[in-house]
């Protein structure tokens, strides 16, 4: 009988432990549906380096990514968190000092004006899809 007891006991607290874990993983997370976000960014066919690229939805948390020398971007969610929220989003490209050297070295030797179309006045605007995203940007000076 005591055999029996402790057989019970053990699937029951196998059962528990199952349900509290399948509980936590199960999506009840604050965190959006995210789709990878990754691209390139010109402006007159020269990358935007050292500039910020911004996606933000109707709703939540907007990404950000810094472009790189090459015009490259790869969009952060929260922290190490890659993407972006999946939906609309408005799209801006905007110059934000980071103070120090320019953020490993990557501000441009000079300071491009972005017209208002792609920054305070963004026309940009997207639909992020979930899984990999590849979105360019071939901007105008004019």
């Amino acid at each position: 009988m005591l055999y029996s007891t402790e057989r019970f006991a053990i699937v029951l607290v196998t059962l528990i432990t199952l349900s509290v874990t399948s509980g936590c993983s199960s999506g009840n997370s604050d965190q959006p549906d995210l789709g990878r976000v990754q691209g390139r960014v010109t402006m007159d066919n020269e990358p935007l380096n050292g500039y910020t690229i911004t996606f933000t939805p109707e709703t939540g948390r907007p990404s950000f990514s810094v472009i790189d020398s090459d015009g490259n971007y790869d969009l952060s969610y929260i922290r190490d968190t890659k993407g972006a929220k999946v939906g609309p989003n408005k799209v801006t490209v905007t110059w934000v000092d980071f103070g120090g050297d320019g953020n490993e070295g990557t501000k441009p030797p000079r300071r491009l004006t972005i017209p208002k179309k792609y920054s305070t006045e963004s026309e940009l605007d997207v639909v992020v899809k979930p899984g990999k995203n590849t979105l360019d940007f071939d901007l105008e000076s004019k």
